[in-house]
């Protein structure tokens, strides 16, 4: 069941409140066709509902948003959106809120909560009136606006315009007395609807803390009328959340004691409700700072910090200057604050400003360093601790003089969603699991990590066992697949995540760590079995064939034979049970052909080998998994190929693929082949005669497919979390929107094998083989893939069988 249901009456707005509910790490859908609402409301954390009525007549968009809210069902909080400048039909959808809820829930208390104001957007509400950037509304450019003309300035008579219920107006002075005058003035009111005052983002807190407390206590069901931010709050201060999860803590150290920094950190208490315990510059202790951040915890805060108490000004003004003893000493105390708090409260995510207090804390951490993933904000990034005991842990850093007033509360939104946001497709962890910072057994690619840490379950077959082992085949000697191979398996980044074995020749393993110019060692072993994985060496599986000085980007039959002896080793452990997947480098077809081998590529090969009875690729890009009717056909053959009873056969194998790896109730979609669909038939008809009958007969078997969908728009809908596959029906149609998202990040899996295999997306490359200039990104993507998926092993034996190597 959705936490929040919020109906809006316009696409942008709606958007827009969305993504203030995602910063809180709830995930959020926005649908317009009521057919959608259905199949949402159980699938997410807040369903936003897009009536479109904000120009109809009132009595035609009561009926619209009556509807949308009947069919969507019950949620803790309902929330009418309204825009910013009150356009549209406020009253009379409100009334429809108010009246499908009273019917569902005849005894409920409902009351009304209207607080419009924006104020990061320059929309405040004082005196009962609503000014944009201080100027009441009919004054200002929408009191002539052509469609929707706002007539009153005064909330409460936009409201009665097309309401019957009571209102009442909440003053600004009584919101700044705090949430217990607020509770007490609500407590007094008897109006349907209270207009509340607000000027800043503290005072719909204010607001929102008093509510909830109101609907803990006097069982009041809360309607928000507000144009965004409010409801949000009202969310947070109710305690909704992804079913059965916890808030998620994030813990911030800070040394910077600028007025740049005291401003951001200002904005973090009246956004989210920061505690902050100071350090004193004179005498530091870190004991203080810590029982006062564990108070802060008790108290329920999530956003808890450290930073260094501001000193008095020098006589002539300015802040005094810190000799290196002094500086020095506060280090050593920050970090040693963060390393006890970690510990002791297991925030899912850690904050650091200043390079130099970043610098200690990941010390202090036993971190090698942090894996970057994102930029926040211009120079300030995010991503997450790699190595030591905290390995995983969430971490975003920025300098202390960068950014705007909200760089701060950026960053920290950033990590509370990053850590509280399940993976898509995968069911919600219970309460005491991620009070220990584990995650649903779900989707095991959808966010690839280092285990430990917030999210540490999905890499692991078992959270306390063994990092899992992967085969790391070099592909063709003389291509990139050596280099990349290397500089992955030499990248502690990615090691954090599972024990890498290396399959090929030692001696070319050496040459492509010298042209990389790698300070690794080579340890060539005979057995998966004699591997040590010791920091700074690479184990390597020697098959002895290839020698050193083989010419880089040739077609060569030694080169070939080594190839092709590489994947035979690999899939032979993986069949054995010594290792818990392959991951296959590049290989070029004309040298494996004049080896001997009459496979096609890869994946043939890896069929045979195994035994698989049917094999298909699946790309995995940003946690969509992508599915082909056809791969490696001229187009004009492969559309001769699309038969309906092969789009249906498709769509099994792909659902149960989606099972395998980790959707237990798998959302496929199938997209079209013609323009915009078809168009009925008039740019082709391949989605009336093909893919529609396709459909139609997997879903009759109780599959959870949908389509033909545009192609044009399925992959973006997938890529938002509204499908967990895509099936596409030729080569291009599933590579191009792949690699063009995430070039780097785009793995492909074959899916149908008795054991796990994941490879890069990407030829041999010869043209810059032995330069050292090839990036390992794809490879790491690859191999981080597998280690996510090592824990679906069982599940794969099961549905693909345990076939035998021929």
């Amino acid at each position: 069941m959705a936490q929040v249901l919020v109906i809006g009456d316009d696409l942008t707005g709606s958007n827009a409140t969305g993504a203030l509910y995602a910063r809180q790490g709830l995930r959020a859908v926005t649908v317009g066709d009521l057919d959608r609402v259905t199949h949402y409301a159980d699938r997410v954390d807040v369903l936003i509902v897009n009536t479109a009525s904000r120009h109809w007549s009132p009595a035609r968009a009561y009926a619209a948003v009556r509807a949308a809210a009947e069919t969507a069902g019950p949620a803790p909080l309902i929330v009418k959106r309204v825009d910013t400048t009150l356009r549209g039909n406020p009253g009379s959808e409100l009334d429809a809120v108010v009246d499908a809820l009273a019917a569902r829930e005849p005894a409920a208390r409902i009351r009304t909560l209207a607080v419009p104001a924006f104020p990061d957007a320059g929309r405040t509400t004082v005196g009962g009136l609503h000014l944009v950037d201080g100027v009441p509304l009919t004054r200002t450019a929408v009191a002539h606006d052509p469609f929707d003309p706002v007539r009153h300035a005064r909330v409460a008579s936009v409201l009665g315009a097309q309401s019957g219920r009571s209102t009442a107006e909440l003053a600004l002075d009584v919101v700044e007395r705090g949430p217990g005058a607020v509770a007490a003035a609500l407590r007094e009111s008897p109006a349907d609807i209270v207009v509340c005052d607000a000027t800043e983002n503290a005072h719909l807190r204010t607001v929102a803390t008093a509510a909830a407390r109101l609907a803990a206590e006097d069982r009041i069901r809360w309607v928000a009328l507000d144009s965004g931010p409010f409801g949000a709050a009202l969310a947070a201060e109710m305690g909704l959340r992804t079913e059965g999860g916890a808030p998620a803590t994030v813990l911030a150290v800070v040394g910077s004691v600028t007025d740049r920094t005291r401003t951001q950190l200002a904005r973090t208490e009246t956004a989210l409700g920061a505690r902050w315990a100071d350090l004193d510059p004179a005498a530091p202790d870190p004991d203080r700072v810590l029982t006062a951040l564990r108070a802060a915890a008790g108290e329920g805060a999530t956003v808890l910090g450290v930073r260094v108490a501001s000193e008095p000004p020098t006589a002539a003004g300015s802040a005094p200057v810190q000799d290196p003893r002094t500086a020095a000493r506060l280090l050593r105390a920050l970090a040693e604050v963060a390393h006890r708090a970690v510990v002791e409260l297991r925030p899912g995510g850690l904050y650091a400003s200043g390079g130099d207090v970043a610098a200690a804390v990941t010390s202090a951490l036993g971190a090698d360093g942090f894996a970057i993933e994102t930029e926040v904000l211009p120079l300030a990034i995010a991503g997450h601790l790699v190595g030591g005991p905290h390995d995983g842990l969430l971490f975003a850093t920025k300098g202390g003089l960068i950014g705007g007033p909200d760089a701060a509360r950026d960053c920290l939104e950033h990590l509370r969603a990053a850590c509280a946001r399940p993976a898509p497709g995968t069911p919600p962890a219970p309460r005491s699991a991620r009070s220990e910072h584990r995650t649903p057994k779900g989707d095991p690619m959808t966010d690839p990590q280092p285990a430990t840490g917030p999210r540490a379950d999905r890499h692991r077959p078992d959270a306390d066992g063994p990092l899992p082992l992967l085969a790391v085949t070099f592909g063709d000697p003389v291509g990139i697949g050596p280099e990349i191979t290397a500089r992955t398996l030499a990248d502690p980044a990615t090691t954090a995540l599972g024990r890498g074995l290396a399959v090929g020749d030692a001696a070319v393993l050496r040459r492509a760590i010298a042209v990389c110019g790698l300070d690794v060692e080579v340890n060539a072993v005979g057995a998966p079995g004699e591997a040590r994985f010791e920091p700074g060496t690479i184990d390597v599986l020697d098959l002895g064939i290839a020698p050193a000085d083989l010419p880089w980007g040739t077609v060569d039959a030694v080169a070939g034979r080594s190839a092709v002896a590489a994947i035979e080793a690999a899939t032979r452990a993986a069949l054995a049970g010594e290792v818990d997947g392959i991951v296959t480098s590049p290989i070029n077809k004309e040298a494996i052909w004049a080896a001997g081998s009459e496979h096609l590529g890869h994946t043939e090969m890896l069929g045979e080998l195994t035994g698989a009875a049917h094999f298909d690729t699946m790309f995995v890009v940003r946690g969509l998994k992508i599915f082909f009717t056809t791969r490696h056909l001229a187009l004009r053959k492969a559309l001769d190929q699309i038969t309906e009873e092969r789009v249906a056969s498709s769509i099994r194998h792909a659902t149960t693929a989606l099972r395998v790896f980790g959707h237990d109730e798998p959302r496929l979609a199938v997209a079209a082949i013609n323009p915009h669909g078809g168009e009925g038939g008039h740019f082709g008809d391949e989605e009336i005669t093909v893919l529609r009958p396709a459909v139609e007969k997997a879903a009759a078997e109780g599959l959870g497919v949908v389509g033909p969908i545009p192609a044009d728009s399925v992959f973006h809908q997938g890529l938002e979390g509204r499908f967990d596959g895509v099936l596409s029906h030729f080569h291009d149609q599933g590579h191009i929107p792949a690699k063009t998202v995430d070039f780097d990040g785009t793995v492909s899996v074959t899916v149908g094998l008795p054991i796990l295999r994941t490879s890069v997306d990407h030829g041999t490359a010869f043209d810059i083989a032995g330069s050292g200039r090839a990036s390992h990104g794809t490879m790491a993507a690859a191999f981080r893939a597998a280690a996510g998926f090592s824990r679906c092993t069982d599940r794969i034996r099961a549905a693909y069988g345990t076939a035998a190597a021929r």
